[in-house]
Formats: C-alpha cells, sequence, structure tokens
C-alpha cells in the first residue's frame, strides 16, 4: 500500500506549483489559500482550503 502511496505522489509532484505571492483573482478560491466568511451580524471564521494530502483535522 506504501509504494502504491509513492507512485501516486511521484506521478503529482511535476503539476504542482508554488504560489509565493497573492493571487490576483480574489473571486475565486484555490488550494492552500486563507478564506474568512461573514455573516450579517459581522462575526467572521477562517478556514484554510487543503487538498486530501494536507488535511489534518487536529489542527
Amino acid at each position: 500500500m506504501a509504494d502504491r502511496r509513492i507512485h501516486d505522489l511521484k506521478k503529482r509532484l511535476p503539476i504542482f506549483n508554488i504560489v509565493s505571492q497573492p493571487l490576483e483573482d480574489q473571486d475565486r478560491i484555490f488550494f492552500s489559500v486563507w478564506v474568512t466568511l461573514g455573516n450579517e451580524a459581522g462575526e467572521e471564521i477562517t478556514y484554510r482550503i487543503v487538498g486530501a494530502d494536507e488535511r489534518d483535522p487536529k489542527k
């Protein structure tokens, strides 16, 4: 099972892009960005959008 996972990750590496600055398109949500949502009462909550490989429910 570990070999299969390693194979899958090696296949995905060439398509990854490192983002070093904020994206200009503020109307879209991408992986690895922080998103702040607000309601009519002015309350806000911030989430980080991550993929399955990055999730850590304890954090």
